[in-house]
């Protein structure tokens, strides 16, 4: 009669931590003996009792018990196994609560120190290895740049988590809210369109461009001549006819100044 071997946890876990189901190689037992005791028998059990505990268990050879339909333990005359014992190991993970975080990239005047961030959920509860567990703090959800957006900033992202760790909270996504304070925006005609990056002859057709700045209060002191764009051209040694290029544009004078945004120029390439 050949059963599976089944692992009974009787002991206590230490808070903050998670015990996995208890792992039996081999995982069943063939029982050998006179049909009225096998007949008896119905199901295999061994039993792994700690206390306080806060570590896995590593592989231990433990005996099994055989138990009758009523769970209660037999110790029948003639019977054998082909294995007298089993190798038991349990899992046992640390528990902690990890707070979420976005990783911000400053940009068009402003920094974080500008910035109020929210983040639903606040945290997830996680289990893992406690290795890896200890050295962790936070959990970045999400990475913003913050010339991207004039004011603010919301997005729904899928909260990732490493393999090794366990979701204990089971809430699979964050709503990340990003608002700039403190300053103020101004959309400027730019007319400085330059080019970079090529010896080649070219012609901008771009002859203005209406640039959103970002920066404090002395925006109002930033004009037209304030801001450079500039497109670099370096990858367009082979290109030929118009071609919208990215453009970057940089505010002189205000080193706490930026544009919001993309920005394209289109060039005509004309010659070698």
């Amino acid at each position: 009669k050949t059963l599976e071997v089944k692992g009974v946890f009787t002991g206590s876990v230490k808070d903050g931590y998670t015990a996995e189901p208890i792992q039996v190689d081999p995982s069943s037992i063939t029982l050998y003996g006179p049909q009225e005791e096998l007949d008896a028998v119905d199901s295999i059990c061994v039993y792994v009792t700690r206390t306080d505990l806060d570590k896995p268990i590593a592989p231990t050879n433990c005996p099994y018990v055989l138990l009758d339909k009523d769970g209660n333990k037999l110790t029948p005359k003639e019977i054998t196994g082909n294995y007298d014992t089993v190798s038991v190991s349990m899992p046992v993970l640390m528990n902690k609560d990890l707070p979420l975080t976005v990783s911000l990239v400053g940009g068009a005047g402003a920094t974080e120190d500008n910035c109020v961030v929210e983040i639903e959920p606040k945290s997830i509860q996680v289990a893992g290895d406690t290795t890896v567990l200890q050295t962790l703090n936070q959990l970045v959800v999400a990475t913003v740049d913050l010339s991207s957006f004039a004011t603010s900033y919301e997005t729904t992202v899928t909260i990732p988590l490493d393999n090794n760790l366990r979701n204990l909270s089971g809430v699979a996504e964050a709503t990340v809210r990003v608002s700039v304070r403190g300053l103020e925006t101004e959309k400027i005609t730019a007319t400085n369109i330059t080019t970079t990056g090529t010896n080649r002859h070219v012609e901008i057709a771009t002859t203005s461009l209406v640039v959103t700045v970002r920066a404090p209060a002395e925006i109002s002191q930033i004009t037209a001549d304030n801001i450079r764009v500039v497109a670099d051209l370096t990858n367009y040694k082979a290109t030929s006819g118009t071609v919208a290029v990215p453009a970057k544009v940089y505010v002189d004078g205000f080193s706490d100044a930026g544009a919001i945004g993309e920005y394209v120029v289109n060039v005509h390439f004309t010659g070698g």
